[in-house]
C-alpha cells in the first residue's frame, strides 16, 4: 500500500497543503510550529482512529474556518483508490466517492502504524497510555472490536452515574444487576480480543527486542487483568466479571467510580525477567517500545495482506544512529513518512523525497534529493542554496570579512544559530533570492565534512 497524494485543506494550520510523496521514504523538515505533526495527523486520521492529539474536531479545523477537508488518494488492495474526510463538528466521511455513515467504515481500509514520541514512552507511562496502545493495534485489524470498545466505555459511564447517585442514596443497589451484566459480557468480549491480539504481538515484539540486542537480552510481555488467560472462556470471563463486580459493589459505590474490568488493565515488560519500567534504561525502554510498533505493523501487514504506512513523528530525534538504523532496515520496503526537525541524519539515505514545511506550506525540496546541512539548534537549509562556508576565528578573521558581516547585520540579512561561542558563518542564496547569512557554533570544517561537496564549495 502507498500514499499518491494528499490534501489537507483548513487542517489545523495547513490552509492548503498537497503532497505528492514518494513509494518510499518521505522526510517532512522544518521548524517547530510549522505544521509538520499536523500533517502527519491529517494522514493518521483516514485509518477511521481518533486524533492521537485531541477528540474534538473544533481543534482540527483552521481558525476562523467552518469546516476542514482531507483528501487521499492511495493504492490499497490492488487497486486505485480515494478518500475524503470532511469536518465541522461531525466528521463526514467518502470512500471511493461514497458516502459512509461512521468515520468507523475506514477502519481496515487505509492500513497505518503511528510512531511518536509518546511511543517511545509507552513503558515508562501510565496504564492508560498502554491501553490505548493495544486497543488501537486490535482495531486496525479487527474493526469490530472499536464498536465493541465504545459500548463499553458508553456503558461503563452509565454505571459509573449510577454509582454517584447510589451513593447519594437515592436509588437501590439491585438497580445494578443489569447493568453489572452487560458490562460485563462487554469486557469478556474485550478480553477475549486482547489475548488473542497478544499471543502473537507478544511472540513477534520478543524476537524484535532479540534481534535489536542481538541475542543478548529477552523481552517477556505480560497481560495484567482479573482473568485468568490460561484456557480462556468467553463465558466463564463474563462470570467472573460480573462476581466481581457484585462483590465490589459497596466500595465501587463509596470511590463513585468501577473499580474492575478491562479499563483497569495494564501490560507489564520484562527483560531478563527485571520489570523494564522500574529498572529499565532509557535505551532499554526505547528498545522495548520500537519491538513493539515494529510487531504491531508486522501484524497489521500478516493479517490484511497489506504492507501498512508508516507515520514516524518527531521519532528519529529520540534515536541514537544504530536504532534509527536499525527502525529503518526494519520497515522494509513499505512507505515512510518522517518528520523531523533536523534531516541531516538521514541525508544518506539514496531514496525519497524530502518537503520542507514553513508556516503551514508544504515544499518539495531540490527534486526530492535528500541533500541539507545541519547549521545549528533547528536550523537546515538545502544544499543548493548554499554560496560558501567560511571561518570565523578570530585570530584569522580578515577586515573584509568583518565589514561583509557588519555590513550583512545591518542589512537585516543576519540569523544567529548559536547556543555557544560562533565558529563559521554560511552564506546561502535562498529560494527568493535573497542572500542569507547564518552565523553557527559548528566549525567550517565540521560543515564542509558534512556537505561531501568540499570541492565545489568555497573555503576562504
Amino acid at each position: 500500500m502507498y500514499v499518491t497524494q494528499h490534501n489537507a485543506k483548513d487542517f489545523r494550520n495547513l490552509e492548503n497543503a498537497v503532497i505528492s510523496p514518494d513509494r518510499s521514504i518521505n522526510i517532512i523538515f522544518g521548524e517547530n510550529g510549522q505544521g509538520k505533526t499536523n500533517l502527519i495527523e491529517s494522514i493518521w486520521l483516514f485509518t477511521g482512529c481518533h486524533s492521537f492529539r485531541t477528540r474534538k474536531n473544533s481543534q482540527l479545523i483552521r481558525e476562523n474556518c467552518e469546516r476542514s477537508m482531507l483528501d487521499i488518494s492511495f493504492f490499497a488492495f490492488d487497486r486505485d483508490q480515494t478518500a475524503r474526510l470532511e469536518l465541522t463538528d461531525k466528521k463526514n466521511v467518502w470512500i471511493n466517492g461514497v458516502h459512509k455513515d461512521t468515520p468507523r467504515r475506514l477502519i481496515g481500509e487505509f492500513p497505518a502504524v503511528l510512531f511518536s514520541p509518546a511511543t517511545l514512552s509507552i513503558v515508562q507511562d501510565g496504564p492508560g497510555e498502554r491501553r490505548k496502545f493495544i486497543d488501537i493495534a486490535i482495531s486496525l485489524v479487527k474493526p469490530n472490536y472499536a464498536g465493541i470498545l465504545s459500548k463499553y466505555i458508553k456503558t461503563l459511564s452509565e454505571r459509573n452515574a449510577l454509582l454517584r447517585h447510589a451513593a447519594s442514596g437515592n436509588i437501590s443497589s439491585d438497580m445494578f444487576f443489569s447493568w453489572d451484566a452487560q458490562l460485563s459480557a462487554l469486557g469478556a468480549k474485550i478480553l477475549r480480543y486482547r489475548f488473542e491480539y497478544l499471543d502473537m504481538i507478544k511472540k513477534q515484539a520478543a524476537e524484535n527486542y532479540s534481534g535489536i540486542t542481538a541475542g543478548r537480552e529477552k523481552l517477556t510481555v505480560r497481560y495484567d487483568t482479573f482473568c485468568k488467560a490460561t484456557d480462556f472462556d468467553e463465558q466463564s470471563a463474563a462470570q467472573t466479571m460480573l462476581d466481581e463486580l457484585e462483590k465490589s459493589r459497596e466500595t465501587d459505590i463509596r470511590r463513585q467510580f468501577t473499580g474492575t474490568g478491562p479499563h483497569k488493565d495494564d501490560l507489564s515488560f520484562f527483560i531478563n525477567n527485571r520489570n523494564a519500567r522500574i529498572y529499565g534504561s532509557q535505551g532499554q525502554q526505547r528498545s522495548c517500545a520500537l519491538s513493539l510498533k515494529l510487531a504491531e505493523a508486522d501484524i497489521l501487514e500478516k493479517i490484511t495482506d497489506e504492507s501498512p504506512i508508516i507515520l514516524l513523528d518527531d521519532v528519529m530525534s529520540e534515536l541514537d544512529d544504530g536504532r534509527q538504523e536499525l527502525l529503518l532496515e526494519r520497515l522494509g520496503k513499505r512507505q515512510v513518512f518522517i518528520t523531523c526537525c533536523d534531516p541531516s541524519q538521514l541525508l544518506r539515505l539514496q531514496k525519497g523525497k524530502a518537503f520542507e514545511m514553513t508556516d503551514g506550506s508544504i515544499n518539495e525540496i531540490c527534486g526530492g534529493r535528500l541533500m541539507y546541512l545541519h547549521l545549528g539548534q533547528d536550523k537546515v537549509v538545502s544544499m543548493d542554496e548554499i554560496v560558501g562556508i567560511f571561518d570565523l576565528d578570530t585570530s584569522t578573521v580578515s577586515k573584509a570579512t568583518r565589514d561583509y558581516l557588519a555590513k550583512a547585520e545591518k542589512d537585516g540579512c543576519v540569523t544567529n544559530v548559536c547556543t555557544d561561542l560562533p565558529k563559521s558563518f554560511i552564506v546561502c542564496i535562498g529560494r527568493d533570492q535573497k542572500t542569507h547569512v547564518y552565523i553557527s557554533q559548528i566549525s567550517s570544517s565540521t560543515l564542509l565534512k558534512r556537505t561531501e561537496y568540499v570541492d565545489s564549495l568555497s573555503n576562504i
